[in-house]
């Protein structure tokens, strides 16, 4: 393939050719999108934070699979009105379906 896309006098290489550019992949995605993109990206990271307290809980044997576990997030007001908003779309994440529970609760800061 390389041999011939030299011989077409074409520039770099046939394996690189068709990338775009990274504004190119953005290109048309409103702030909206955008944003929510961060919120997933924040969704995550809480996933990732509950699965590590769950895998802890486990090989503690308090519980023996996270099913059997009931999950509940206190959240202060930044992180509430995200997870308030998400909230019938969290079982949808991978790690979260694998819970039987999942309770979301304001916390009050001091």
């Amino acid at each position: 393939m390389e041999e011939v896309w030299q011989h077409l006098n074409q520039p770099g290489s046939v394996h690189t050719a068709y990338f775009p550019e990274s504004s190119e992949l953005t290109e048309g995605i409103g702030a909206s999108q955008r944003k929510r993109v961060e919120n997933w990206n924040r969704l995550i990271a809480i996933r990732e934070s509950v699965m590590k307290s769950l895998e802890t809980a486990r090989q503690e044997k308090f519980i023996g699979a996270p099913l059997e576990a009931r999950v509940q997030l206190s959240a202060g007001s930044e992180l509430y009105p995200l997870l308030n908003e998400y909230a019938r779309e969290l079982p949808g994440l991978s790690s979260f379906r694998r819970l039987s529970c999942i309770i979301i609760r304001t916390r009050v800061l001091p």
